[in-house]
């Protein structure tokens, strides 16, 4: 931790670390973060070292990465198998449902916005 914020610090301002690390205190913050995990093709790597500058404990992290990668992992195999087996309607299946997760996971994101501001 001794060169994580000097490191940190080289690429981002001080002011744009401290609004992720508030961001990342509240308590919806870690499962946003589970919820990322969980649809394939995000941003996993950039998201891992955006939430260490939170203070998530390690086995509750390692908790929820584990748990949010397996179904993403899964839907992407699934997904490139039924592709290499031709078999669309399967691959089909799996991204449209893929897909609504996706956006009902944004209308959810949105409505709690919405809720917290109100």
């Amino acid at each position: 931790m001794f060169f994580a914020n000097k490191i940190i610090n080289l690429f981002f301002s001080k002011e744009k670390v401290q609004e992720v690390e508030q961001m990342l205190s509240k308590n919806k913050s870690k499962f946003w973060i589970f919820l990322i995990f969980l649809v394939p093709g995000s941003p996993k790597d950039i998201l891992t070292y955006v939430a260490s500058l939170g203070n998530i404990n390690l086995v509750r992290w390692l908790i929820m990465t584990t748990l949010g990668r397996i179904p993403s992992i899964l839907t992407s195999t699934y997904l490139s198998a039924s592709l290499k087996e031709g078999d669309i309607i399967s691959a089909l299946i799996v991204l449209l449902l893929t897909i609504a997760m996706v956006i009902l996971g944004g209308i959810y994101y949105r409505y709690s916005v919405k809720k917290s501001n109100a």
